[in-house]
């Protein structure tokens, strides 16, 4: 069995199949709102600058995701220095735990490097642990696959080895972008 999604506070996308299925693989695009658009660095335009705005060109797409070299260079992240290495389906992840409410952040597996923007918003009295990961490597879980994997994880306990465990649900909401240069000779 294998599986993904894509999953916000307000909907979800997901794909699951098993060997021998005849749609065995799926790619899955959505949409994600931006819960604070303010705290992204995205202004939010008035009326009459949405109007102007239909005619110019933006380095910043709907989502907030940076295509320009006028943004700011996510590489000047230093690497967080607290990194552990726990399994995600059978892959040795490098992470390290988001302790603060916001933050930035970067991961690295060997020379693949993950970048993370992201702000907390809890909700209730939610103790929950997340963590950010990169894998580079080959997944033989399911065959032999070459993989380029950015993670963020909702952790199982509180433990740091039950991140990348199976979590079925999760409290806390969170803005965040994510940046990772995918590069594969195969």
């Amino acid at each position: 069995m294998a599986g993904s999604g894509v999953y916000t506070p307000f909907s979800s996308i997901y794909h699951h199949s098993k060997r021998g299925d005849p749609e065995e693989g799926k790619l899955l695009v959505a949409r994600v709102p931006v819960l604070d658009p303010e705290w992204s660095g995205q202004r939010v335009a008035t009326e009459e600058e949405k109007l102007e705005s239909e005619s110019t060109s933006s380095p910043v797409t709907d989502s907030g995701f940076c295509h320009s070299e006028s943004c700011s260079d996510a590489s000047s992240i230093p690497s967080s220095s607290a990194t552990f290495t726990s399994f995600m389906i059978g892959d040795p992840f490098t992470f390290v735990l988001l302790n603060e409410k916001e933050g930035r952040v970067k991961v690295c597996n060997g020379s693949f490097c993950c970048h993370l923007q992201y702000k907390r918003i809890s909700q209730g009295d939610s103790e929950e642990m997340y963590a950010f990961g990169a894998f580079a490597g080959l997944h033989t879980l399911d065959g032999d696959l070459s993989l380029q994997v950015c993670a963020l994880v909702r952790c199982a306990g509180s433990d740091p080895s039950s991140c990348g465990q199976g979590v079925e649900e999760a409290e806390t909401k969170m803005d965040f972008v994510m940046e990772g240069k995918y590069w594969n000779q195969h």
